[in-house]
């Protein structure tokens, strides 16, 4: 009997145990469930003092809100500062808040809608002279009293360190997004239109230092992106995401009262995107911004969005995925589609290129929409005519592929010049390496406009030079010296 009774007791305390042991596993597992986190800084109505016009900020909170919560975000997870709320005090702060609440493997979205601005640059790391700011509510559009050293604009760089400290937060199970619906280029007012745009062409500038102002970077805020990227193959660290409405030399136009970027967010981010990548998402974006541009007058506006990041993620899933190498369209023009596809790949007139859907994970399992030959191709591109109607969409998200190439005998002389025009066009990034070509006459360093001819630098037999090259960035760089002569021989 007493046998019997220890048994059952024994079995009962076993049993607890077992109990607890699953509650604090639970437990334990609760707290590790990533979470999907979000901050939205919008600015529409600044100070009058301040000098910037009113745009229509306030009205992209609900579209990216709504759109935020559609994808899985808790409504208790999505911070928002408005207006006066996002002083730049205010906006460090909710920074600050975001990294304490951040968990390994959590989804974090910054996202900023309001103006932008170049402010001269103080620490000497852009080779423009230039920094690039995002404009909190209590900064001005010019020097003054109130900020006569742009310390209320939200530099790159303290964006930068701030993307940073919040993918190191979230280590590499984690994705840190920053979307960015403001640019540094737009047009001081409305103009002569009734577009409203997001930025200024005017640089803050600060007394006592010179921006060069002669070396323009490529995509807005390319200085976040270059502090991230610095950094992006560190070990521990989240990948990211750069969205940003348009490039450096275009103005960001609203579109009905809203950001046209926001708008295009709003739509893609409502719709089913289970199994999507952000590549998908970005071509999804620029499917829905490229009918926004033409007005009621049938011009068109140029602003085209710009990504920057490891793209060949789930979206809002901290998971990589394999994508078969494939090309990708740039454009679509009434019935030409323009494919990143040129000589260089082997593609020439009379190629077929195929058009599988987004998601295509083995093309011989699947049937391509849209086959087409190249009317023409350049060294990096290619142009081909539809005959059919296909949604503009299912277009700009597609997956393309040489299905049967046009091929092409080359001699050296041909493989020569191929090489020496790509030799000639390869981009240097401005923010990372400065170069400079500095004549000597007699010995003497010279101004570079005394050997200039029709925009030229010009040098007969003999002359001699300086090749400055200056590293902007925080990493050390490496260069080769490549001679491309005016009979493309190439020399190293």
């Amino acid at each position: 009997m007493i046998s019997i009774y220890k048994y059952i007791l024994i079995n009962k305390i076993s049993n607890l145990k077992n109990i607890i042991l699953f509650v604090f596993v639970l437990f334990s597992f609760q707290l590790l469930v990533a979470e999907k986190r979000a901050l939205i800084v919008a600015i529409g109505k600044y100070p009058v003092a301040s000098g910037w016009h009113t745009i229509n900020s306030e009205n992209d909170v609900p579209i990216i809100k709504n759109a935020l919560i559609k994808q899985g975000f808790k409504m208790s997870n999505i911070d928002v500062l408005l207006n006066q709320q996002a002083t730049k005090a205010g906006v460090m702060k909710a920074f600050d808040n975001v990294l304490s609440k951040s968990n390994p493997g959590d989804i974090v979205v910054f996202h900023f809608s309001g103006h932008g601005q170049q402010v001269t640059d103080i620490s000497g790391d852009e080779a423009d002279g230039l920094d690039e700011a995002l404009i909190a509510y209590n900064a001005s559009k010019s020097c003054s009293a109130i900020e006569p050293d742009g310390r209320y604009h939200l530099l790159d760089d303290e964006v930068g360190i701030f993307l940073n400290k919040l993918r190191k937060r979230v280590g590499e199970r984690g994705d840190v997004l920053f979307f960015i619906d403001a640019c540094h280029s737009g047009t001081a007012t409305r103009s002569e239109s009734t577009d409203v745009v997001r930025g200024t062409d005017s640089v803050f500038s600060i007394p006592g230092y010179k921006s060069t102002n002669n070396i323009k970077d490529e995509t807005c805020y390319s200085r976040v992106t270059e502090v991230t990227r610095g950094v992006a193959a560190s070990k521990g660290l989240s990948p990211y995401i750069v969205l940003s409405a348009c490039l450096a030399g275009q103005t960001n136009k609203e579109y009905n009262k809203c950001g046209s970027l926001s708008f295009a967010l709003g739509k893609v981010l409502s719709s089913n995107l289970n199994n999507k990548t952000y590549q998908y998402f970005f071509d999804a974006i620029r499917a829905e911004m490229l009918p926004l541009m033409v007005n009621s007058f049938g011009v068109v506006h140029d602003q085209t969005p710009q990504i920057e990041g490891l793209s060949n993620r789930m979206l809002f899933a901290g998971m990589k995925v394999n994508i078969t190498p494939h090309f990708r369209v740039n454009e679509v023009k009434g019935r030409k589609i323009l494919v990143n596809a040129g000589q260089i790949n082997g593609v020439f007139k009379g190629a077929e290129l195929s058009f599988y859907p987004a998601g295509t994970k083995d093309k011989s399992k699947s049937q391509p929409f849209l086959t087409c030959k190249v009317d023409t191709s350049s060294l990096t591109e290619c142009v081909m005519l539809m005959n059919t109607d296909i949604n503009l969409k299912k277009l700009m998200t597609s997956l393309v592929f040489v299905s049967k190439y046009r091929y092409r005998t080359y001699s050296h002389e041909d493989i020569t010049q191929m090489r020496a025009r790509v030799l000639r066009t390869l981009p240097i990034n401005p923010s990372e390496l400065a170069i400079k070509m500095i004549p000597l006459i007699d010995g003497k360093r010279t101004d570079v406009s005394k050997k200039m001819r029709n925009g030229n630098i010009f040098l007969k037999y003999g002359d001699k030079f300086i090749l400055q090259v200056s590293n902007k960035s925080k990493t050390p760089l490496y260069f080769q010296l490549i001679d491309v002569m005016a009979n493309n021989q190439i020399n190293l």
